[in-house]
């Protein structure tokens, strides 16, 4: 799944930039289980979990765009301006416009004018509703790149 505007080589180049960790509480119909992402990276303007790709499958993932390059501190996002997508282990994708509600916390820290960074992020009940299903995400995860240094 690509984020609206990254291409598979800005995907591709975040990735051998970048790494991270992720725990995510998935609920849909009252079953929760938990997402660990085996794959995390990003960028200034967005941030990807990945599971475990099985063959030629899809991964369980989920994406989450920012809107523009944030600069260091905090920064809180609520529905509606969530931009958020989730793809659950059977491939059914939950795109950002079945977000019906839920909040974004993200802690940046990045020198100015630097392309380094570190995001540390909270998803709060974010919650899609899509073909009669609802699916709920609450969890926290963090990335940075490799040449960060804590401002």
């Amino acid at each position: 799944m690509n984020i609206n505007g990254i291409d598979e080589k800005q995907l591709a180049e975040a990735k051998a930039l970048t790494a991270g960790e992720g725990d995510i509480k998935v609920t849909e119909d009252g079953h929760t289980h938990e997402f660990k992402p085996t794959s995390v990276f990003g960028y200034l303007s967005w941030s990807a979990l990945d599971g475990e790709w099985i063959g030629d499958e899809a991964p369980e993932s989920i994406r989450i765009q920012y809107g523009s390059d944030l600069a260091a501190g905090p920064h809180q996002r609520e529905h509606p301006d969530l931009y958020i997508t989730y793809r659950d282990p059977n491939g059914h994708e939950f795109w950002q416009s079945s977000v019906v509600s839920g909040r974004l916390t993200v802690l940046v820290d990045r020198p100015p004018f630097s392309p380094d960074f570190q995001h540390v992020g909270r998803l709060e009940d974010v919650r899609f509703e899509s073909g009669g299903r609802s699916v709920t995400l609450n969890g926290s995860y963090k990335v940075t790149s490799y040449d960060f240094k804590p401002v």
